[in-house]
């Protein structure tokens, strides 16, 4: 199955059902995501899309971070409803996907636990993603060996300064708001630079979540209309880059 193709390699490293509480948990705190899917769904969706997950030990009290990609199994706790709390155990604790819309691959769905953030975690995400980005053929749905002529340009769309600062670190570049035909040339938009077939998936996937959740959730609606104009778009160019 294409599934079970896609699936990561570090996802047999840990608690697959950590990982889903985790992602519903963060769901339903953060206004900027798409809501909780619950549990069956999310697993059902995890099994058939790409991501990239950061998960490691953390011990109490300590500065510095301990990021590893594997850990004791019968170590794994789940979170708890303020995300990690800082005490033993291993945990999901960043997540992002890779998710093909049209011609082009986008860097989405970024999450970092919030006890974790502001510690340049979500660079680490994004050279992983970058990583799989150039070296992962079904994503591209092409024939290996990949290489600049051949793979999808990625793009992350984005209102958050952290996650900003890092793709720009990481080799991402800015693009500024334009008119286009697609807006009638009537207003600058962000997600114009992209390929309409892009920009026609991108919208539909937003107005399919404001559909589903205009009543149930008002609040998020709210909160993702009152920032929309704040998103930018970062579109990476591999041949700038000296890794190919």
């Amino acid at each position: 199955m294409q599934s079970e193709t896609l699936r990561s390699a570090e996802r047999f490293d840990f608690d697959f059902d950590e990982l889903v509480s985790w992602l519903e948990i963060m769901a339903g705190q953060e206004l900027d995501l798409a809501p909780p899917l619950g549990e069956k769904k999310r697993r059902r969706r995890l099994k058939s899309i790409v991501y990239i997950t950061l998960h490691g030990e953390i011990e109490h009290n300590r500065k510095e971070d301990n990021i590893t990609l594997a850990g004791r199994h019968d170590d794994l706790t789940k979170p708890n409803q303020n995300g990690i709390d800082g005490l033993n155990e291993i945990s999901t604790w960043g997540y992002a996907e890779l998710v093909r819309l049209g011609n082009l691959i986008e860097f989405a769905g970024v999450i970092i636990d919030p006890n974790r953030r502001g510690r340049g975690h979500s660079h680490h995400l994004i050279e992983r993603a970058i990583e799989r980005w150039r070296q992962d053929a079904i994503l591209h749905r092409t024939n290996p060996p990949l290489s600049v002529g051949n793979r999808l340009d990625l793009f992350c769309y984005t209102r958050h300064a952290g996650l900003s600062k890092a793709l720009l670190r990481a080799g991402f570049e800015q693009r500024p708001a334009v008119r286009h035909w697609s807006r009638l040339w009537l207003v600058r938009s962000a997600v114009a630079p992209l390929p309409f077939s892009t920009q026609f998936s991108l919208i539909s996937n937003r107005l399919f979540r404001v559909v589903k959740i205009i009543f149930s959730e008002p609040k998020r609606i709210i909160h993702q209309a009152k920032h929309l104009s704040n998103y930018q778009l970062y579109t990476f160019d591999d041949t700038n880059t000296s890794a190919k």
